[in-house]
């Protein structure tokens, strides 16, 4: 799940929808994992390098917001503000009334859509009224609409207007293990457009930011008082950027590896912007022990630019060199990195999406923007080849990746 801001992700959405209104065509590009249609191209065979997949409209459609959950994809058509989404529908998180996944694009019900947040089998959107919307899996009341029970199709969380963006929940499994205890549930959040931050869905590692784990919210809660300016989710944490500049996070692995149940602030810097959170369960052992746990890292932009990453790193995904190259999740001394480190010197990252063992951010460089790509073995960002295209945005779910363009 890849995290959606606010503020200068709202705005780079306003500038999204004027250059694609200038545009001669947009582009999605996908590559990675396809077991069950996630890269949008009408197959269920795995791709290694980026390929154009066939929109709907042709040439002539303008799209203007993508995000990928675990493993589905949503992607806004600006022409006549309609959602379409594909890959896994399990849960319904396609939001086409039916469970069936699907390999290509397929319109999700109702219209006006100006955003979207996708999760783990499920999805939650807003209008260009200002209404929230989710759909999909139910089962810790992520959805908001103060039940349990799955959606097949947008159901309106409560009947509040002025929500600004929506944060959906990520769950990852990077390595596969015959079985994986449930040790923690999914969970929403949204800031409206006075800058207030709600949060709902499952609490049980303090990730909601109320004081106390506890089962969970089934409605939107009021998190604090204070103006909030951005928010991203992991698994079972949540950070977000205040009115001020400063970080805060709470949940799961948060304060040196600990849990916390109140929003915490990360350093004294107060000049971050944009936020993005990945998250994996793995198994961690150590002398004399084995517990399953969950790993998470994390990637922000500050006003300046440039872009600052933390916590796991086994895999190369916060950028910075591998202290200790793991096949699975068990970490030595030095395979976290908790304080935020800089991913390069670079001052131009314009956008960040984090997945569970890759990274991906746009860099504003000449006359379009490129993509580029870390993690996976490999700590050093790497450009994606996009055939010349500019990238505008980038979304990362379970072992796959996509890339807006114009």
């Amino acid at each position: 799940m890849t995290a959606k801001a606010t503020a200068a992700r709202n705005a780079r959405l306003a500038a999204l929808v004027a250059t694609a209104l200038t545009a001669s065509s947009c582009t999605t590009f996908t590559w990675g994992n396809n077991d069950v249609g996630q890269l949008g191209d009408g197959t269920t065979t795995d791709r290694a390098t980026p390929a154009a997949i066939t929109m709907p409209g042709g040439t002539g459609a303008l799209w203007t917001d993508i995000d990928a959950g675990t493993h589905h994809t949503c992607e806004v058509r600006h022409n006549d503000q309609t959602l379409w989404c594909w890959g896994s529908n399990e849960n319904a998180q396609l939001g086409d009334g039916t469970t069936t996944d699907r390999s290509v694009p397929t319109q999700a019900q109702g219209s006006g859509w100006h955003s979207v947040a996708a999760g783990h089998d499920y999805s939650c959107a807003i209008k260009t009224d200002q209404t929230l919307w989710c759909w999909g899996a139910n089962d810790y009341g992520q959805l908001g609409d103060g039940t349990t029970a799955n959606r097949t199709a947008p159901t309106q969380v409560g009947a509040a207007t002025a929500w600004q963006t929506v944060a959906a929940n990520f769950n990852q499994f990077d390595v596969a293990f015959p079985q994986v205890p449930d040790l923690g549930g999914a969970h929403t959040c949204a800031i409206k457009t006075d800058q207030t931050l709600w949060c709902w869905g499952a609490n049980d590692f303090g990730q909601l930011g109320t004081g106390t784990p506890d089962p969970g919210q089934l409605q939107p809660t009021q998190i604090g008082t204070h103006q909030w300016t951005d928010i991203a989710l992991g698994n079972l944490q949540t950070c977000a950027v205040r009115a001020d500049g400063t970080m805060w996070c709470t949940g799961a692995g948060i304060e040196d590896g600990l849990d916390v149940s109140n929003l915490t602030q990360i350093g004294s810097d107060t000049d971050w912007n944009e936020l993005a959170l990945g998250a994996t369960w793995g198994l961690f052992e150590g002398d004399g022990f084995a517990v399953w746990a969950v790993a998470h890292h994390g990637c922000a932009i500050k006003t300046d630019d440039s872009l600052w990453c933390w916590g796991w790193n086994a895999r190369g995904q916060v950028g910075v060199p591998i202290v200790n190259h793991l096949d699975h999740l068990i970490p030595p001394s030095g395979a976290f990195e908790f304080d935020p480190v800089q991913v390069g010197s670079a001052n131009d990252w314009v956008g960040v999406a984090a997945g569970a063992i890759r990274t991906c951010g746009i860099r504003a460089v000449g006359p379009g923007n490129e993509a580029w790509c870390w993690g996976d073995d490999d700590d050093q960002p790497a450009q994606v080849d996009l055939g010349g295209k500019s990238a505008a945005e980038v979304a990362l779910g379970r072992g796959f990746r996509a890339v807006l363009t114009f």
